[in-house]
């Protein structure tokens, strides 16, 4: 609060308790008394007894009003208009009282004499927001409010995704929590599985006891209507068509019993990363996986999990498509970095690698790695605890196809470079070596002959090293 606010509340009364009464006015006078100024537009005598200053608007509605019959105190209100049988001002019945000053009529003066006359009287404390501010024992911070309570699905997690799950709108959910208990001690049943971990709000997961080969079970358990199963297996291991015909889950356009809406089918299934297949069930009613099809399901999908446990096969690591298809993946449009697409043309990679081979058919080129091939010429010498090679392709970067040339110290000069690819370089961040950077994205970037000469020096240059 800055102390510097006008407010303006129309019959903040409403609907009031008369015990609420005093809370409004302890807020009200509490404004003030920060230094902001209250204007409340109000016909409950409680709070215009307890104001600084009345304007009293009249003398009727309507027409008839409009006019300011008095402003000033309560008190002086009263005394003011209160004037009946004094010889002063209109004559009146008692019922309405006139004012001496301007001859309008208050019908409040009326109404607020015999209530200030009952009182109670007393002297209220002005408001202190300094006494706030100062400690108390028991006083907790803001910020630890609710740092020692946890979460229903932290205290009881299978009880909050079986039975008391609420979904992301905040509605209950409708799909039959028997479904997720039954598939999850299914799988618990064997023994290439860690515990379940039910402590997220709508994620359930179930991951394999070896750290390294990830997670197998997935429950999104946050929607309102469906249950979302995805299943993480060995690649082959089903066929959409089949899979979809064999489980039999109908379309949502089937289903009257729930509001949504779709012809799709219910069963996705698609290649993950490396070896692996992502298989993804919708289900709402636990007849759709109490069936010997589902269970047929299960069991083939952890089998298919099951073959990088055996020890022959714990790293799946050894079976990413860069590892099985070695010079192959390099060619294909596939691992660029941010999953963009190439701007030139693959017949340039090509290029590169024919001229490498043809200047150094005796390297030794490692092809299992992800992005990068590198070029390792005979005499492999240690520099600064490591092997270095004699050229890296990166291969997987979709601005150009780039050149690591990594040479002596000071060996080759940028300006030797600066005709070759696009804003070639030489980084000399090593003290024992420069690495010189060479892009190429078309055709017309590659200078054979010029890049020839360089490679022919630094490879008889490294193998002297």
């Amino acid at each position: 609060d800055t102390g510097r606010t006008l407010y303006l509340l129309d019959e903040p009364t409403t609907g009031l308790h008369f015990e609420d009464l005093s809370k409004l006015l302890d807020v009200l006078n509490r404004l003030v008394d920060l230094g902001n100024t209250v204007v409340v537009i109000e016909h409950n005598l409680d709070v215009i007894k307890s104001a600084d200053w009345i304007v009293d608007l009249g003398p009727e509605a309507g027409l008839e009003g409009g006019h300011l019959v008095f402003a000033g105190t309560p008190e002086d209100l009263v005394a003011v208009k209160a004037n009946v049988g004094k010889g002063k001002g209109k004559k009146s019945s008692g019922k309405t009282v006139v004012s001496e000053d301007n001859g309008y009529i208050s019908h409040t003066a009326v109404a607020l004499a015999p209530v200030l006359v009952a009182g109670p009287f007393g002297e209220r404390k002005k408001y202190d927001p300094k006494e706030q501010d100062i400690p108390r024992e028991g006083d907790v911070s803001i910020n630890e409010v609710g740092a020692a309570t946890r979460m229903p699905w932290e205290l009881d997690g299978p009880r909050w995704h079986t039975k008391d799950r609420v979904g992301r709108t905040g509605h209950p959910c409708r799909w039959d929590g028997r479904i997720l208990a039954d598939v999850v001690a299914k799988i618990q049943e064997y023994d290439c599985f860690a515990a379940t971990d039910w402590n997220n709000r709508s994620v359930v997961e179930i991951r394999g006891e070896k750290k390294s080969l990830g997670w197998f079970f997935h429950a999104i358990t946050g929607e309102e209507w469906l249950l979302k199963m995805k299943f993480r297996t060995a690649k082959n291991t089903f066929r959409r068509d089949l899979l979809v015909e064999r489980l039999d889950l109908k379309p949502l356009n089937e289903m009257p019993d729930i509001p949504l809406y779709g012809t799709e089918p219910r069963v996705r299934v698609q290649s993950g990363t490396g070896p692996w297949q992502e298989i993804e069930l919708k289900v709402h009613s636990y007849a759709e996986i109490d069936r010997r099809e589902f269970q047929d399901f299960l069991e083939l999908a952890i089998t298919g999990f099951e073959k990088f446990s055996d020890g022959k096969k714990s790293n799946p690591a050894e079976l990413m498509p860069w590892k099985i298809l070695k010079e192959k993946w390099h060619f294909l449009p596939k691992g660029l970095l941010g999953g963009s697409r190439a701007k030139w043309d693959y017949s340039l990679l090509k290029d590169v690698f024919a001229l490498l081979d043809g200047i150094a058919p005796e390297a030794r080129v490692v092809w299992t790695n992800k992005m990068l091939v590198p070029y390792y010429l005979g005499a492999e010498v240690k520099t600064g605890g490591r092997v270095l090679p004699w050229v890296i392709v990166h291969t997987k970067r979709a601005e150009a196809v780039q050149l690591d040339l990594y040479v002596s110290k000071n060996a080759v000069p940028l300006g030797r470079v600066l005709s070759q690819g696009i804003e070639p370089a030489v980084d000399g961040g090593n003290p024992d070596y420069d690495v010189v950077q060479l892009r190429f994205a078309g055709k017309s970037d590659l200078k054979k002959n010029e890049l020839k000469l360089l490679l022919d020096e630094t490879k008889k240059s490294k193998l002297k090293g």
